[in-house]
């Protein structure tokens, strides 16, 4: 059962080595933890998660059907969570001041630290301080095998990539 999505993944990823210029090289499947949801690096970014095309943003702006979109037309995008703008604007008055925008930096970068410093604990598995890229591939591999029966299915991957596409879809926009 695990074999089949690892020849998969293998195929996905000499493709996409070819795409880019490179050969397929085993040593380049790296693992990435992101927001608590490791993926292959390799394979699922070049997935379009969550980007519309933009032949898909000019017919939904497009008012008057001449396929561009005019000044009149065109509108900042609302970003999924709640408009940033607002977030920023401390004081309600319509505008970000330098402050404002410092202390909203501020806050997220707090933010951004606690979550890097949760995925680190969690991943240094034998808590010494340090991760290995033993405990990053354990970490990765531990949080794709949903029934801990030492393979992945192509069920399981399947789950993990939902996982991420639920996670960017709410994830904090600051």
């Amino acid at each position: 059962m695990g074999r089949p999505v690892v020849k998969a993944v293998n195929r996905a990823t000499s493709a996409v080595g070819k795409l880019r210029g490179r050969p397929y090289d085993p040593a380049n499947l790296l693992f990435e933890n992101s927001d608590c949801c490791w993926r292959l690096t390799a394979v699922l970014p070049t997935l379009s998660w969550g980007q519309p095309k933009p032949e898909r943003v000019i017919q939904q702006l497009d008012t008057d059907g001449d396929k561009l979109v005019s000044y009149e037309e065109f509108q900042l995008p609302r970003h999924r969570g709640g408009d940033r703008f607002e977030a920023a604007d401390a004081d309600g008055d319509g505008n970000i001041s330098r402050a404002e925008m410092e202390a909203k930096l501020a806050s997220q970068i707090e933010e951004m630290t606690a979550r890097a410093i949760e995925r680190f604990e969690a991943t240094d598995l034998d808590g010494d301080g340090f991760v290995t890229p033993e405990e990053i591939k354990r970490s990765a591999f531990d949080a794709m095998d949903a029934n801990d029966d030492g393979y992945i299915s192509a069920d399981e991957l399947s789950a993990a990539h939902r996982k991420k596409q639920e996670q960017y879809r709410h994830r904090p926009q600051g």
